[in-house]
């Protein structure tokens, strides 16, 4: 077991090395500065997780108004998908074939979450971002496209329209 370098008002020089020391007022401050910097801007905030690589910063910078967080290697943003950060952009070339196969596994379970659908019946996933879901439908086969439409129109018609006994269709207000 990995012993805990420091403790909230350790004495510095009591610190083990490495270890993450922050004072959380400048810090607290710098997250208020960053989410004001870019609001209203057009641009979205993703701080790169090299400089800190602490799970609890990144959701505090998510929380701030981050739209997500930026990894050097899959190693890194594989600890931070398993604490929870959803949206994580790896920023290096990835080449090795275990490497990539491990990013994709970590893609799939960030990307798609298991839901239900819009359809009543179906169990089914979810896709976390619609640009993800965008490029999945555009993939689809064709008649696959024109079976989802035709599924959508009667789970909305049945939603919207109310069948008496004597089979007379009446809309509902």
């Amino acid at each position: 077991m990995q012993r805990v370098p420091a403790r909230i008002g350790d004495p510095l020089e009591a610190v083990e090395t490495p270890a993450l020391v922050v004072d959380l007022d400048a810090f607290e401050h710098n997250l208020v500065l960053m989410a004001n910097a870019v609001r209203g801007s057009g641009l979205a905030l993703r701080p790169h997780a090299k400089s800190h690589k602490c799970p609890d910063i990144a959701k505090a910078q998510v929380a701030r108004g981050a739209v997500g967080i930026c990894c050097q290697k899959v190693d890194e943003a594989a600890a931070f998908v398993a604490a929870g950060i959803a949206d994580i952009l790896v920023t290096n070339e990835i080449v090795a074939p275990s490497k990539i196969a491990r990013l994709a596994a970590l893609v799939r379970r960030q990307l798609i979450r298991s839901d239900r659908t819009q359809f009543a019946s179906d169990d089914g996933f979810r896709f976390r971002h619609l640009l993800i879901r965008d490029a999945a439908y555009r993939a689809m086969p064709k008649e696959q496209r024109a079976d989802l439409h035709q599924r959508l129109v009667d789970e909305r018609l049945a939603e919207a329209v109310s069948v008496p006994e004597d089979g007379a269709a009446v809309p509902i207000d």
